[in-house]
């Protein structure tokens, strides 16, 4: 990975923790309420949606290895749903690794 990509990751992380201290500070019910009017149904699952995304395209179209879906009803809380990004960043760094 070259050296752009690596301080705009950087950004995109440390972004994303802001966003998840954020989550934490919501009642765990608010941050995994189905509403049929919100994007993908609640915030989990827009945070797994998201996270399916990478593991996709760094996984299953950089690296050629499919990966098994994220699915935000498996992803009880915010606490999980960082575990779940920090597997998706550790599926990057092998591809960064890898060249």
């Amino acid at each position: 990975m070259n050296d752009d990509l690596r301080i705009f990751y950087g950004w995109v992380r440390r972004s994303r923790e802001i966003l998840f201290g954020d989550c934490a500070s919501l009642p765990p019910e608010i941050y995994t309420q189905e509403r049929a009017d919100f994007a993908f149904g609640s915030i989990r699952n827009l945070h797994a949606h998201v996270a399916d995304c990478y593991l996709w395209w760094v996984g299953t179209v950089g690296l050629g290895k499919p990966q098994v879906p994220i699915r935000g009803a498996e992803v009880p809380d915010v606490a999980a749903m960082r575990a779940v990004f920090a597997q998706a960043d550790a599926v990057g760094n092998t591809k960064s690794a890898q060249k």
